[in-house]
């Protein structure tokens, strides 16, 4: 008999499982070579691009970042770009990212779910804030579980922040 999954890694499944059939339909695809679950798709002139960011202490919590940014608007490598996050609510913690993990009053309390359940609830959650990205990404109509951040660098595919071509083009 094997070891148990870990929380984090059965909501990571969950999540793939979740999310790839949405982001397919959407026409996004997994770009190339990339280790953080990014994906790509071009929409009116515009690439955009989606990955989920988990959180660095394996804590069972993510956000999905995503964002776009217009190909005319590079200056030599580098351009600006749009970016935003989908969270459960709008926070400047992970407190707000969707997560597996059951908070401290509850679990002193006795009152947790079995791990199943909180992860079916997350990927349903996932799920119904879906359509505020799309609807960011098409219309620049921000939701309530979308965090509008500000408009940074984006290199160009295929070149890194040190200037070096990169090996793995999209």
């Amino acid at each position: 008999m094997g070891q148990p999954k870990s929380l984090t890694k059965s909501l990571r499944e969950k999540v793939k499982e979740t999310l790839h059939p949405l982001l397919a339909e959407a026409g996004f695809q997994r770009a190339k070579g990339n280790h953080l679950h990014e994906f790509r798709r071009y929409y009116l002139g515009k690439e955009q691009f989606l990955y989920s960011h988990w959180e660095k202490y394996h804590l069972p919590r993510f956000v999905l970042n995503f964002g776009d940014v217009n190909p005319t608007s590079y200056v030599g490598q580098v351009a600006t770009y749009r970016h935003a996050s989908l969270q459960r609510f709008r926070s400047v913690t992970t407190r707000g990212w969707f997560r597996a993990d059951q908070c401290l009053w509850r679990r002193c309390l006795g009152l947790t779910k079995p791990n199943d359940i909180v992860i079916e609830e997350v990927a349903q959650q996932l799920k119904s804030c879906w359509p505020e990205v799309l609807e960011w990404l098409e219309r620049d109509v921000a939701g309530r579980h979308v965090s509008v951040e500000r408009t940074v660098l984006h290199f160009k595919p295929g070149f890194g922040p040190d200037g070096h071509v990169a090996t793995d083009k999209i």
